[in-house]
């Protein structure tokens, strides 16, 4: 793509509340500001457009701030309101990330009918000092879709840090370069050398984690995931992220409500892979967001050795689950990205670090791979991977609260919950051996597979596809004679 023909970006960008809308104004917006930012595109004034979705109460909060006077000067700003929609999240019809994927939904009808880039905002990110000119730069070498990893960090902290340390009263911007960032997050998050979410995992989100990251030293961090942030997209083909009468209407009988990332749009909108690009070094892209929920990792006076046997044992086979239910086609393929948030140089502990995270990108792409073996087929029941998906995080409970009951010595309770354990593994048993009747079915081997579904039988395993699957073979068996 040659610069003869320039590229329209549209900015999108929802918020409201007060929390959100005071957080926008203060460092979300001044950081896109910078003139590596917004600053970069004041030369194109005029082609580009930026777009606000609030609520009419937020709306005014906003055009009597300086910060809004400021973005008007550097590029052409709309103000769309969506009362209607933050009306249905308020109402709990919908997510707070169901409602931005709406506003995004709108954006991108506007965007497809002047043929247009995206580019996805959140209203309290740290964006770094050069990245938008960095996506302007990548869109004209022929990019039409860029991937960035994030994490968030503790906005208590970040926020006066960066009011003081890079704030510009001058053009009320806000320029923290990206290496700057870097290191300044990983001072919040004190972030320890090893997996830095292995200890802390409580959440199911956490627990059966899409993504995964390691540190490296006190020099950053390497990040894995499958849904990654389409920071911009250029469509080729002109796909809509929600459908017409969920984001205008607000039907939402046909739509999933998944967000941006982790919807199948970037695929549908940019359907050659080789046009994507992941950002996989911080130097290029940078967008952190806050979270007043972070807590800060510590590792003092804590015998954890137990627990991170437990969890890193399990984790690839719980990472595989949670893709094979959630993700789409290209997020497998960002899973072999690994995006290295850095404040200096390489050194050789990144490589050290890089080959234990091929060891575990194999490992999940081990377990995906059995996990294809057994998927669903005629006869098998489709809410295989829900079942087995509870089923682990069962057993790792149990083996969390079994750590502390024993210490406490507690033996009555520890013998309960071992109980509880024998019977999940023994409901376990009852599934695999279901699905390797199934592997058998699927290759001619019927005797062997009738003989399993029976052994199922026999010991009262409680699987109920196995009866199903032992008629349908025997159905097979009389058609082969």
């Amino acid at each position: 793509m040659n610069r003869e023909r320039q590229i329209k970006f549209h900015f999108l960008l929802p918020v409201w509340g007060e929390l959100y809308v005071d957080r926008y104004l203060r460092v979300g917006l001044p950081c896109q500001l910078s003139e590596g930012n917004l600053g970069f595109l004041q030369k194109e004034f005029g082609l580009h457009k930026y777009k606000i979705y609030t609520t009419a109460k937020d709306a005014t909060t906003i055009e009597n701030s300086s910060a809004y006077t400021a973005l008007n000067r550097v590029i052409k700003t709309e103000i769309h309101l969506i009362d209607d929609i933050v009306e249905c999240y308020r109402a709990g019809k919908i997510h707070g990330h169901g409602a931005m994927t709406l506003c995004h939904g709108r954006g991108v009808m506007d965007a497809n009918e002047e043929d247009a880039a995206i580019v996805f905002l959140v209203a309290d990110a740290i964006i770094g000092e050069s990245s938008f000119k960095n996506i302007y730069d990548l869109a004209y070498r022929g990019k039409r879709a860029i991937i960035v990893g994030s994490y968030s960090i503790p906005a208590n902290r970040v926020i006066p840090d960066l009011l003081e340390r890079y704030y510009s009263p001058e053009d009320l911007s806000i320029s923290v370069p990206h290496r700057d960032l870097v290191k300044l997050s990983l001072e919040y998050l004190k972030a320890p050398r090893k997996d830095i979410d292995s200890s802390e995992r409580k959440t199911f989100s956490q627990e059966w984690p899409l993504g995964r990251s390691w540190g490296v030293g006190d020099e950053g961090m390497i990040h894995i995931a499958g849904p990654h942030y389409p920071i911009m997209v250029y469509p080729l083909q002109k796909a809509l992220l929600t459908p017409p009468e969920a984001a205008l209407e607000l039907d939402f009988s046909r739509w999933e409500g998944h967000p941006v990332d982790s919807a199948d749009y970037v695929r549908q909108a940019v359907p050659d892979y080789n046009d994507v690009y992941v950002v996989e070094d911080s130097d290029e892209v940078i967008s952190l967001g806050l979270d007043t929920k972070v807590t800060i990792p510590s590792n003092e006076n804590k015998d954890e050795t137990f627990q991170i046997k437990c969890s890193d044992a399990l984790l690839p086979l719980r990472m595989a689950f949670r893709m094979k239910m959630y993700c789409y086609p290209y997020h497998f393929k960002y899973l072999k990205k690994k995006i290295r948030f850095h404040w200096r140089d390489f050194s050789p502990l990144w490589e050290e670090v890089e080959k234990e995270v091929d060891r575990f990108i194999n490992d999940v792409e081990a377990c995906m791979a059995i996990l294809d073996r057994i998927s669903p087929s005629k006869g098998i029941n489709t809410d295989y991977y829900d079942h087995i998906t509870d089923l682990f995080k069962s057993l790792h409970e149990v083996l969390g609260d079994i750590e502390g009951i024993v210490v406490k010595g507690d033996l009555q309770k520890a013998k309960t919950l071992f109980s509880r354990m024998l019977e999940e593994v023994d409901m376990l048993k009852g599934i695999l051996l279901n699905n390797m009747a199934v592997l058998h079915m699927q290759e001619g081997n019927l005797a062997m597979a009738e003989w399993l579904l029976e052994h199922i039988l026999r010991e009262g395993y409680q699987v109920k596809e196995a009866e199903e699957n032992l008629r349908i073979l025997r159905g097979q068996t009389i058609q082969s004679q």
